[in-house]
Order: structure tokens, then sequence, then C-alpha cells
């Protein structure tokens, strides 16, 4: 598993998050360690499960922003296949997601957000989630 995660600033209170993640397994990895859409890349919109293969590409992006010192916000998207290899992964049937999400600060001394996000999928299926820190 490779996973390369860029950020930038924008303007005084937003931050523009970029994640890139590619995988590779044999068939002779147990399901756990294999490629899962939604797992080992952090990809909100499927299920873990839902996608899994010896093979994944996915990249997604996120804007944070801070709308007081306690509450924040994040839209996202992101892009990812699954496949028997890096190339059918790219070239096959690739999923994609949306969502919005609120964080709430735990901690005037830590900088730790408790998040609530939202995705929908083009299967038309939301999925809620509920952490502790940014996805990514």
């Amino acid at each position: 598993m490779i996973t390369t995660n860029h950020y930038w600033p924008v303007a005084e209170k937003g931050v523009l998050a970029v994640r890139g993640s590619a995988c590779a397994a044999t068939d002779e990895a147990p399901f756990f360690d294999s490629c899962a859409l939604g797992g080992v890349d952090a990809f909100r919109g499927y299920v873990a499960t839902e996608f899994i293969d010896n093979a994944l590409l996915s990249a997604q992006i996120e804007y944070r922003g801070r709308l007081t010192n306690r509450l924040g916000f994040v839209a996202f998207a992101g892009i990812g296949g699954v496949g028997d290899d890096l190339g059918k992964a790219l070239g096959g049937e690739l999923k994609a997601a949306v969502g919005i999400g609120a964080r709430i600060r735990l901690s005037k001394t830590f900088p730790v957000d408790y998040a609530i996000d939202v995705s929908h999928n083009e299967a038309g299926e939301s999925i809620l989630y509920i952490s502790v820190g940014q996805r990514f």
C-alpha cells in the first residue's frame, strides 16, 4: 500500500487536502490484507467490504474550513477502483462519491475534531461516518 497526502492552506481558515492511494496484493493474501475501496485508503462512500480485489487506485480531495474555534466543516469527493491488477483497477468500473461533514473541536489545548460525515455515491447510497480526527 502506498499513500500520499498533500495539504495546502486556503485563505485564513481553510485547508485543501488531497490523498492518492495505490495498493497491490497477491491472490494468496487473506481478505483482510487485500485491497478494499473504503478500507485501506479511508475512502468515504462505500462499505469497506463491498469492493475488494488484488489492486486498488483511488484519489480523494477535501476542503476543510473553520467557522469558529470549535466548529468546522468539510466537503469532499473521491474516485477509485479495484481490479486484478493496477491497470484493471484504473481501467475498470470506477466508483465515485461526494459528501459533507461537520467538525467539532474536542479540546482548546489539542486540535482534535469529532467528525460527522455523510457521503453519497453514484449508486444512490448514503453512508454516515462518525469518528475522532480527520479522515486523512
